[in-house]
């Protein structure tokens, strides 16, 4: 079978999206199908469309991709942005395109459920690299609570405010908690403990060195940066709005409003500080997409 991904897989420190975009196409490649990237070959020409996220001129429009599928192309749809970050004409572009889709996934069943339509959607969550997959040493702890969290975009809903104001709160705790921030940030913004955005093998080091992983992030389709705290076994406070966390994160964290609360949610034994690490892992969920494609009518 010949699938053209709309999408390039990116290597480096980049976001849990490209790492689990490799995932698939490494499995598609290891099943024989053939695999193509932009300007590599003609949309008309491929057997499937694999798209992750359409926009309208970048990486061919949506209606390029809607032009194909009438000439018999098969289209998967992974809905993974809903424009809650500063682009909300990808909502529209999402729903449009889902109509047209063989198939629509959804990393979410909050995503699902926001988009509003396609009730025959297939939810498939994210999992993190096989990498992040292990058991974190039970941290040597001198007295304070280590808080970490990781991005590597620097969007504002990320949260950084509210990373500020926790890092603030940390500060003056007299020794209590204490905050890292790893990766990228908005360049004014101060953070007292702050690590530039490091690759999977640096990231799999860091953070099981910390005890509580933290996010502040809203309204995520799919968020991987909790995946793969989770999977190296940090229990999770995560914010009340972040969309897909609350359903990623449910056993293995707490909720929060204010970063107050969360301090406060610690500071009572309302988290654990070991959990489970997590079993699944971005191959079996790329199996998951693979398969799908392979039957997809």
């Amino acid at each position: 079978m010949k699938i053209y991904f709309n999408r390039k897989p990116v290597e480096g420190p980049w976001g849990g999206g490209s790492k689990m975009l490799t995932s698939i196409v490494n499995e598609c490649i290891s099943r024989g199908h053939k695999v193509y990237f932009e300007n590599e070959v003609s949309f008309f020409d491929v057997d499937t469309i694999f798209c992750m996220d359409p926009r309208p001129t970048q990486y061919g429009s949506h209606t390029d991709l809607i032009r194909a599928k009438k000439k018999g192309v098969r289209i998967l749809q992974r809905v993974g942005d809903l424009g809650t970050h500063g682009k909300p004409e990808l909502f529209t572009l999402q729903k449009e395109l889902a109509l047209e889709s063989n198939t629509v996934v959804f990393p979410s069943t909050w995503a699902k459920e926001s988009l509003g339509t396609r009730p025959d959607g297939i939810v498939i969550h994210n999992a993190p690299l096989p990498d992040f997959i292990s058991p974190k040493p039970v941290s040597e702890s001198n007295g304070t609570v280590k808080i970490v969290t990781h991005h590597w975009s620097d969007n504002m809903m990320k949260g950084f405010d509210t990373y500020k104001r926790l890092d603030d709160l940390c500060n003056k705790s007299n020794g209590r908690f204490s905050f890292t921030f790893i990766g990228r940030k908005p360049i004014d913004l101060q953070i007292t403990n702050h690590i530039n955005p490091l690759d999977v093998c640096g990231l799999v080091k860091e953070l099981p060195k910390h005890d509580v992983y933290f996010t502040a992030s809203l309204f995520e389709a799919g968020a991987n940066h909790v995946l793969e705290a989770m999977g190296l076994g940090l229990p999770v406070l995560f914010h009340k709005d972040g969309g897909s966390i609350p359903e990623y994160c449910k056993g293995r964290g707490a909720q929060y409003s204010t970063p107050e609360e969360a301090l406060t949610i610690i500071s009572e034994g309302n988290i654990p500080l070991q959990v489970l690490p997590l079993t699944r892992t971005s191959l079996d969920a790329a199996r998951e997409y693979v398969n799908l494609m392979e039957t997809m009518q």
